[in-house]
């Protein structure tokens, strides 16, 4: 069932220090599913510890205080000393990246964002919530065999790291131009999961040659994913024991560590009702995030304990929750566990699958 609520909306440029807002358009009302709490997906408001910080301490307390990677992957970075405001994520990094006069990327292979050799660049952007939409691009072309005059505004979505999205897609839009208002076509999910920004490209067909601007494009898109991912500790292997979080909770329904070669375990996962959103089949591969492995001991080459990955999984009917078989054998240069050794099974899992519209808006986008 959907819930109404109310979420902040953010509007983003993806390779930019962009720090030009548009006015606000009032809070928009969000779709909800799957009980996603509020304060999972609303932006934090970030409080620096003084008024004037190093860049490099400033990024360190960004990231700290809100759980978003932030890397520098400049080649001669300089460290200067910035202003700091109050304020939340998206805002604050983009003032610090217009005073540093340096750009980011929010398209890391990791998920994560990255300061980047690129100068600060001020274009349309919108904020709201833990998304940020921005003008990228804007192109208009015709098509010589059918004689048709097309137009694509490219905008750049991102949304803060913490948050894994999983699919994600354009669910309406609306754009005004002259005495025309084009509505563009709803698109289909497309899989975003391990990146923190995608592009979402808007096709309708060209105003005509003496209009100067689209006086106005708004609309929403559609997001799925998960807003924190769990972790469990089941010591000892005990199937007598349910380990709980926020609802979530996993228990251990087979064991089968006979084998010194070969260990077999059934992890029982029961989520919360309403928890996990109503997906399509295709969207199912949320699981694929989990994470099983099994920890005993200390390495002497690393110092740090053992961690062994299944070498294989399959599910198993259960009545309530999911529950999967997953199997253990020695891999690479990490052994079996020794049969007496005190082994702890730790598995991450999702707290809640959710879906929810965002709306954008932008104004005044000049035609090229």
């Amino acid at each position: 069932m959907f819930l109404q609520k109310s979420l902040p909306l953010l509007c983003l440029l993806g390779l930019t220090c962009t720090a030009s807002v548009q006015d606000n358009i009032g809070p928009p009302t969000i779709a909800w599913a799957g009980e996603p709490r509020m304060q999972e997906l609303q932006p934090q408001t970030i409080t620096f510890s003084a008024n004037k910080l190093t860049l490099d301490d400033a990024l360190r307390e960004l990231q700290r205080q809100t759980g978003n990677g932030l890397k520098d992957l400049r080649k001669n970075p300089e460290n200067p000393l910035l202003s700091m405001k109050p304020g939340e994520f998206w805002p604050t990094l983009d003032a610090l990246c217009k005073q540093a006069k340096i750009g980011f990327s929010a398209y890391q292979p990791d998920g994560g964002i990255a300061l980047v050799d690129m100068p600060c660049r001020e274009l349309k952007t919108h904020y709201r919530g833990i998304f940020r939409f921005g003008f990228k691009r804007i192109t208009v072309s015709r098509d010589e065999e059918t004689q048709a005059h097309h137009c694509q505004v490219t905008l750049d979505a991102a949304w803060e790291p913490r948050f894994k999205a999983l699919y994600l897609n354009l669910d309406r839009a609306t754009a005004g131009f002259g005495k025309r208002s084009e509505n563009l076509e709803r698109e289909s999910a497309r899989p975003v999961s391990g990146a923190s920004a995608t592009e979402i490209e808007l096709r309708m067909p060209a105003p005509d040659r003496a209009t100067a601007k689209i006086d106005s494009l708004k609309g929403t898109i559609r997001v799925i994913g998960v807003p924190k991912m769990l972790e469990f500790a089941l010591a000892k292997m005990a199937t007598d024991k349910i380990v709980e979080q926020e609802g979530v909770k996993v228990s251990l329904t087979y064991v089968n560590q006979k084998s010194s070669k070969r260990w077999s375990v059934d992890v029982l996962t029961v989520y919360p009702e309403g928890a996990i959103v109503g997906l399509d089949s295709f969207q199912q591969t949320w699981r694929d995030g989990n994470r099983v492995w099994l920890s005993w001991g200390t390495d002497p080459k690393t110092k740090r304990p053992y961690e062994l990955e299944p070498s294989g999984q399959s599910p198993q009917d259960a009545t309530v929750g999911t529950k999967i078989q997953y199997h253990f054998t020695a891999r690479g240069e990490t052994p079996m566990p020794p049969l007496l050794a005190d082994v702890t099974l730790r598995y991450r899992t999702p707290n809640r699958v959710v879906a929810f519209t965002v709306p954008f808006e932008f104004r005044d986008l000049p035609l090229p």
